[in-house]
């Protein structure tokens, strides 16, 4: 496929940094995709020269096991991760399997569009995964790229929500994407155990595990932790209040093809998205920079 978009998201800098010992260098990063189909090799015909696709974190699967018999490549045990095991999207051309691609709308520009591969589908999923969120509160952890989408999700699906960040100039972001609640880290404790009694619902997206192993007591019976964001070290939960309050938790492995197409009907059916700064391809380094910083005002998209 020729790319047109690809998104930066946390793991390509995580990878970046050498924290994924099973990554092959040298490696083009990576797993947020959109472009269009350039050619077909064996078995592929049925997917259109010039369609618009996008490709996510798995590039191919085994296709024999039962994961990817019931469509779930992202469970598959040999599964290939785009831009670790295969090279990714930081590039003009990409190979993928024509199974794990996802058929994109062309009412989606790139830009929109490759995001939704990675920190969309992963919001979506986790937090269609926590049932019902008509009028419940959920607290998202971290307003970075991860943490834009689930607010925006969290919110289009009826939920009250309220987000936690270490930057109080995200704010006026947060609020206007529809959040009800903007704590700071250091008082969210408190903040969130006295929202009408504790969340019902927390969304981790920040690159950390303290956190919510921290807030997760804040959590009302019959809670969901829901565990998007990846940290270096453990989840710690207190047994009594797992047991005891009936919590249940869970985490997304961004989602099947068939959670992808969830998804973008819902995109298709409620308003807006969550801005994105695009990059010219030929300013990656400065992309990389950006998105690292974690000042950028959106998801960072490199454009070719």
């Amino acid at each position: 496929m020729r790319v047109l978009g690809s998104g930066i998201c946390h793991t390509d800098l995580d990878i970046m940094a050498g924290l994924y010992d099973w990554a092959r260098f040298p490696l083009v990063p990576g797993h947020e995709i959109a472009g269009r189909v350039a050619a077909r090799g064996p078995g592929a015909e049925w997917l259109a020269e010039g369609s618009f696709v996008g490709v996510t974190w798995v590039n191919r699967s085994c296709m024999r096991c039962v994961y990817c018999h019931r469509g779930d490549f992202v469970l598959c045990p040999q599964a290939l991760s785009t831009g670790v095991d295969t090279p990714g999207g930081y590039q003009e051309y990409l190979l993928a399997s024509a199974a794990t691609v996802i058929p994109l709308p062309e009412s989606l520009s790139p830009v929109l569009a490759a995001p939704l591969m990675c920190a969309g589908l992963t919001s979506y999923d986790g937090l269609v995964r926590a049932g019902d969120l008509t009028g419940r509160r959920v607290a998202v952890l971290g307003f970075g790229g991860l943490g834009r989408y689930a607010v925006h999700f969290a919110v289009k699906m009826g939920a009250r929500v309220g987000v936690v960040s270490t930057s109080e100039t995200k704010r006026h972001e947060a609020v206007s994407l529809g959040a009800e609640l903007f704590v700071p880290r250091s008082d969210a404790f408190d903040q969130l155990t006295a929202w009408d009694g504790g969340p019902e619902v927390i969304v981790s997206t920040a690159p950390t595990s303290e956190l919510v192993s921290e807030l997760a007591p804040t959590l009302v019976a019959d809670g969901h932790v829901v565990v998007l964001g990846i940290g270096a070290h453990p989840l710690k939960f207190d047994s009594h209040d797992v047991v005891d309050k009936r919590l249940t938790v869970h985490g997304s492995a961004l989602g099947s093809v068939k959670d992808a197409e969830r998804m973008l009907a819902f995109v298709r059916a409620v308003s807006g998205q969550p801005d994105v700064v695009s990059i010219p391809f030929d300013e990656v380094q400065r992309a990389i920079a950006l998105a690292a910083s974690g000042k950028a005002t959106g998801r960072v998209v490199l454009t070719m």
